[in-house]
């Protein structure tokens, strides 16, 4: 969160856009970051952004086979079109959402937001989100981290390190639901700091299960 605090500042100081959206156009290229406090962040179907793309109290919009840096907000969501390039998307209270075959170098963060990686979609490093649900359709993540969050890998998803449910200052939540779809593959441990609910697909191949009895089902 004090990261956040900091961008906040950082733009302020910077002179950028206040309460209004920003926009780089289809096809575009800008070498600068894009940005505002108080709007939304739109980069256009096929432009180039080297810099960042970021908000304090908005959404961000990637277009399809855009090519960016980072894309970050406090308040709202990042929504990231098919075949994006670009190195992690970050928010606060808000979702991450991407398309399919986007490619990302580092990681998809949040604290209060879902987070769902697309078809053919590869985020090298960590998906991670507090207090939202993690949804992987057909992906390939570096390893997963949750601590109030369900997890749901949908056929055919793979996860090159751990899933990881972190223990809940909430005594009385229930539990986490962990569900892992035909075909995927964990390379790493499954390791449970809390009760959770955990799924398994026969034909799932997943490392070594830590803190939980798994159900297997074959339908």
């Amino acid at each position: 969160m004090k990261r956040f605090f900091v961008l906040f500042l950082i733009l302020f100081l910077a002179g950028c856009n206040i309460n209004s959206s920003v926009s780089l156009a289809d096809g575009e290229t800008y070498d600068r970051d894009l940005s505002t406090v108080n709007g939304t962040v739109t980069v256009g179907a096929g432009s180039r952004l080297n810099g960042d793309a970021k908000t304090v109290n908005g959404s961000i919009s990637i277009g399809e086979g855009a090519v960016i840096e980072d894309a970050s907000t406090v308040n709202g969501s990042i929504r990231i079109a098919d075949r994006v390039q670009l190195r992690r998307a970050e928010a606060v209270n808000g979702s991450v959402v991407s398309g399919s075959n986007v490619v990302a170098s580092g990681s998809f963060e949040t604290v209060n937001g879902r987070i769902e990686v697309g078809n053919a979609s590869v985020v090298q490093n960590s998906v991670s989100s507090s207090n939202g649900s993690i949804l992987v359709r057909g992906g390939e993540v570096g390893r997963i981290s949750t601590t109030n969050g369900n997890i749901m890998l949908e056929a055919n998803s793979r996860v090159n390190g751990e899933i990881l449910v972190e223990r809940s200052r909430d005594v009385n939540s229930d539990p986490v639901k962990v569900e892992i779809g035909a075909n995927c593959t964990v390379i790493g441990p499954l390791r449970f700091e809390r009760e959770v609910e955990l799924r398994i697909h026969e034909s799932a191949t997943v490392g070594e299960i830590i803190g939980a009895e798994p159900t297997y089902f074959s339908e």
